[in-house]
């Protein structure tokens, strides 16, 4: 119901010539519900993308800083490293072993979710083209730019 409220609900009315009398059999209903499924799933899988790349772009910003500390380090100084919500004292490589890792861990799982989103926008088109072919203009699919 807070989602109607910032909408001009009149704008998203069907205009009068183009209502069609189209019943609803069982297997519309059950694509149109599937459809929203898919369409808040996808919502937080981009959500998480977004948040991968933000770690991504993290590690990178990591992984330089250990790269310039080696610059300016003596032998035997050790740089300290957050792994979770522990810092660790590691050398240069080591550091610099560890960040890769992590930074390939979250490319891989960052690949995954970037498929997988469009694996779901895939089956939404595909539902869009069969519900808007029954239901032409009387039914709306489209995302609201607006969130």
């Amino acid at each position: 119901m807070a989602m109607l409220m910032n909408r001009d609900v009149e704008s998203m009315m069907v205009e009068k010539q183009d209502e069609k009398d189209v019943p609803i059999l069982k297997e519309d209903q059950d694509r149109i519900n599937r459809f929203a499924r898919l369409s808040s799933k996808l919502e937080l899988e981009k959500d998480k993308v977004s948040k991968m790349k933000t770690q991504l772009e993290n590690c990178k910003d990591a992984l330089q800083a250990v790269e310039e500390f080696g610059l300016m380090a003596e032998e035997g100084d050790t740089i300290k490293i957050s792994v979770g919500e522990v810092f660790m004292n590691v050398e240069q490589e080591e550091g610099e072993a560890k960040i890769n890792e992590l930074t390939a861990e979250v490319e891989s799982d960052l690949a995954k979710k970037e498929k997988e989103c469009k694996d779901i926008e895939k089956e939404m088109a595909e539902l869009k083209v069969i519900l808007y072919a029954k239901f032409g203009k009387t039914i709306n699919l489209e995302m609201d730019p607006d969130e």
